[in-house]
């Protein structure tokens, strides 16, 4: 008996029970386990592991299990060249009977392929292995450019913060007044005499270092999280 098939419109109604979960999908109750072996979505059933459809009976030409695939392809393969050539002696010698070596050669081609479909899985591993390198390899490579990016503003930073010292100490200089021979000798004088440190304001310099610091941290930060 064949199996019915479910009409379902283009554009159905949300489920009823989407009302218990109203007020956040934490408040109504867990999702069910998922099916098993199938499941019906819009009225078509899907398996739920997927799996290679294997060849049945007499039309499987190489060993259920501990075959060399590699092996196994090239004799396939040495077949359907030999298959082919007969394939063209016969349409030369007698065409009525081609049908019989075409379905040698399609029964070779779906042997082929089944070995090939075996490999599916593991053909996807490595291209995501491949694709978490490539990241990787992005990731450290834009880290060490946000590295240099870093050390080069640390030196720029010292530089400004060097020009900006002396030229407040040029300012400073600039701003005295001249004074005279007699008083200049003087003031020279009561200078060597007394010997008193320059002025520096360290507010401004604890100030100017806070900001380099909160800079410096901000880009490690952003290290850190590309690094995660």
């Amino acid at each position: 008996m064949s199996e019915e098939v479910e009409l379902v419109s283009m554009f159905p109604a949300p489920p009823a029970f989407m009302s218990l979960y109203a007020e956040g999908p934490d408040m109504g109750p867990p999702p069910p386990a998922p099916l098993k072996p199938t499941y019906h979505s819009f009225g078509t059933a899907y398996a739920t592991e997927d799996a290679v459809p294997d060849l049945i009976g007499d039309r499987k030409l190489y060993p259920a299990t501990g075959c060399n695939v590699k092996a196994e392809m090239k004799r396939i393969n040495k077949s359907l060249i030999f298959s082919f050539l007969e394939l063209v002696e016969v349409l030369i010698a007698n065409p009525v009977k081609f049908n019989e070596k075409i379905d040698d050669i399609e029964l070779l081609f779906l042997n082929m392929h089944n070995l090939i479909n075996a490999y599916r899985p593991h053909q996807a591993r490595e291209t995501l292995i491949d694709m978490l390198k490539q990241q990787i390899d992005e990731r450290k490579e834009a880290t060490a450019d946000i590295r240099r990016v870093i050390e080069e503003s640390k030196i720029v930073v010292q530089a400004a913060h060097t020009e900006l010292d002396n030229e407040t100490k040029f300012q400073d200089t600039a701003d005295e007044p001249m004074l005279p021979v007699e008083e200049t000798a003087t003031a020279a004088t009561e200078d060597e005499t007394l010997q008193s440190p320059p002025v520096v304001d360290t507010e401004k310099l604890r100030q100017n270092q806070l900001e380099q610091d909160r800079f410096f941290v901000l880009c490690q930060q952003i290290i850190d999280n590309i690094q995660t």
